[in-house]
């Protein structure tokens, strides 16, 4: 009795057999395990600009809430350090205060001393 083959192809960088999602199957290399998942995803929802907070922030907000976008994981989680954090955007460390509370202000991010958690 012949086998039939198995419809799994192995992960670019595990090696274990996936199944891949119908919709992209010829393009998905890897399995959907989060040690393979290099690329990161950012995306800022709409009412970001609706609600009007586009217009309500200034320049340093901005810039640190995209900032913390893009750096953060799936769960809004990001580790990064105020000092780096300052060198990579440029900012003093009065603007970075500033930026920071007052986004925990509007509850677009928390912060517990070391740890940022993106909101909304």
């Amino acid at each position: 009795m012949a086998r039939t083959p198995s419809p799994k192809r192995p992960c670019r960088i595990c090696k274990r057999g996936f199944l891949p999602n119908a919709p992209v199957k010829d393009r998905q290399k890897t399995c959907d395990h989060p040690s393979c998942q290099r690329d990161g995803f950012a995306f800022i929802l709409h009412r970001f600009l609706t609600d009007g907070f586009l217009t309500a922030l200034g320049h340093n907000e901005l810039l640190l809430y995209f900032f913390l976008v893009l750096v953060s994981d799936r769960n809004g989680l990001s580790f990064y350090s105020y000092d780096r954090i300052c060198t990579m955007l440029e900012l003093r460390i009065d603007q970075y205060v500033k930026a920071k509370d007052s986004l925990i202000e509007k509850d677009l991010i928390a912060f517990d001393g070391t740890l940022f958690q993106v909101l909304s």
